[in-house]
């Protein structure tokens, strides 16, 4: 019910800002041309404005929806904004003359679609880049300048000063003129998002201070893969459910120190730890953390997690390489709390080298007897199993052997992008509703 409500209001929330402005005028607004402008501009300033809230993270928001659905939410209607706002830009020009006014809104503009543009390209990729425009576009940018996750973070904070001209913009319109009320109305849009801003960027920061965590072990479980684990003087974060995330900040890190997320990939112990494969920049050098180590946690994030789907009797994980790490912290759970449940791991990897974990998942399979894990490995063609890549034959084939009843099992994905648009494509065939 709070979803389809707050839904709801995010949809209809720039009809409030129409009709104060259609109201305030009225007869400005018997000009058609006038009326479109006004209500496209409503809906792309309110929208633009929202971001700015979800980007915050609020907890009231994303215990209802988890963190992964507001941020595909918030890259998606980003797009839609800027969207309209262009449209807006483009009918306002054949109306509206020239002037400081329309300037102003266009240096907004074009600061909004270029940040828009690197984030849509580099930091969110796994939907925008299914269009054979932006994969051309995205390597055409590559080719000129290969910006670093930590890079393109920096960049995205430039929107708020984006924001800030948009809110001249507004504020000079003849509506906020020559009317306190609307004047008003656009300085509260302009505050609340504004005052979500600060307290992500700024004030949580510090609040965070107090939830310092103390490195107690760095374990490798690859060649490439490291287990951390950690204690603090908070127990916030160990009311975590399995299969969730946090953010992390290291401050061992040299530069300005940056938040990275990561699943949880222990079970609700007095302890908690991540499990981390070197890819990326950052996770490049996490092998050399060490004991002691402090760190910053905030969370716990998210709703991957079977508890949170009480309904759900049965479950299967599909996962590839390092997407194990939330359904491991799951596994560990129901192996000391529900050893009894029906559960099939299917798990991509490229080599038995990328089994990681191999230790503490055989203690797991030898407390829970309905439990089927099945490799599927894609590069070594002397691994007697099955082999390639996970496919809806390999999925059907066992859902089928273990007898999954399709309305009271849950299907929980995990790993890079094309994986897991493959698989959710293949359970749809197969016949399993989203």
């Amino acid at each position: 019910m709070k979803k389809y409500l707050l839904k709801t209001l995010y949809f209809i929330s720039p009809v409030i800002l129409t009709l104060i402005l259609y109201f305030s005028d009225p007869t400005r607004y018997s000009n058609v041309g006038l009326m479109i402008t006004m209500i496209l501009g409503s809906f792309a300033y309110t929208w633009i404005s929202v971001q700015f809230i979800l980007s915050a993270r609020p907890k009231f928001i994303e215990r209802i929806f988890g963190m992964d659905y507001i941020y595909r939410f918030h890259g998606i209607m980003a797009i839609i904004g800027l969207l309209i706002a262009i449209i807006h830009a483009i009918v306002n020009e054949q109306i509206v003359e020239e002037s400081i006014i329309t300037t102003i809104g266009s240096l907004s503009l074009g600061i909004f679609i270029l940040i828009s543009l690197l984030a849509m390209l580099s930091m969110s990729p796994s939907f925008i880049l299914k269009y054979r425009a932006f994969k051309w576009l995205k390597k055409k940018i590559e080719g000129w300048k290969k910006f670093t996750y930590e890079q393109l973070r920096f960049i995205h904070n430039f929107t708020v000063v984006a924001y800030l001209i948009l809110n001249i913009h507004v504020l000079l319109t003849p509506n906020a003129q020559q009317h306190l009320y609307v004047f008003l109305v656009y300085i509260t849009y302009f505050v609340i998002s504004l005052t979500f801003y600060v307290y992500h960027k700024f004030i949580k920061v510090k609040l965070l201070q107090n939830n310092k965590y103390t490195i107690v072990e760095v374990l490798p479980e690859s060649s490439n893969v490291w287990t951390i684990k950690m204690i603090g003087n908070n127990s916030k974060i160990n009311n975590h459910v399995p299969g969730q995330f946090a953010f992390f900040t290291f401050n061992w890190e040299s530069n300005n120190k940056q938040e990275h997320p990561f699943s949880i990939s222990s079970a609700s112990d007095s302890y908690i730890s991540i499990t981390v494969k070197e890819l990326g920049d950052f996770t490049g050098n996490i092998g050399e953390l060490k004991n002691n180590d402090s760190l910053l946690v905030e969370g716990p994030f998210g709703r991957f997690s079977y508890l949170l789907h009480p309904n759900e009797l049965e479950t299967v994980f599909i996962c590839g390489g390092i997407g194990i790490t939330p359904i491991l912290s799951m596994l560990r759970y129901m192996s000391m709390y529900d050893p009894k449940r029906k559960v099939l791991l299917v798990w991509g990897i490229n080599s038995l080298d990328d089994y990681i974990c191999k230790n503490d998942i055989e203690n797991i399979k030898t407390k829970m007897e309905n439990l089927t894990i099945v490799p599927v490995v894609s590069r070594d063609e002397n691994y007697i199993g099955e082999k390639g890549y996970i496919n809806k034959d390999i999925l059907e084939k066992y859902i089928q052997i273990k007898q999954f009843n399709f309305q009271y099992s849950g299907y929980y994905v995990c790993g890079p992008s094309i994986m897991m648009d493959l698989s959710i494509k293949a359970l749809k065939e197969i016949g399993i509703s989203m």
